[in-house]
């Protein structure tokens, strides 16, 4: 686990990934991702 504020990104928001994290779970910069709400939950899950 590791928490992260959201920061404003132009007229966006956005949450910095820990590069470990995203090792570990197969992701990297650029890649594309799908991005989802559920319920209290943002999911983010790698397209293949």
């Amino acid at each position: 686990m590791a928490t992260t504020i959201i920061t404003k990104l132009g007229n966006s928001r956005g949450v910095r990934i820990p590069k470990l994290m995203l090792e570990n779970l197969g992701m990297s910069e650029r890649d594309v991702v799908e991005i989802t709400a559920d319920h209290d939950m943002i999911v983010i899950k790698k397209l293949d």
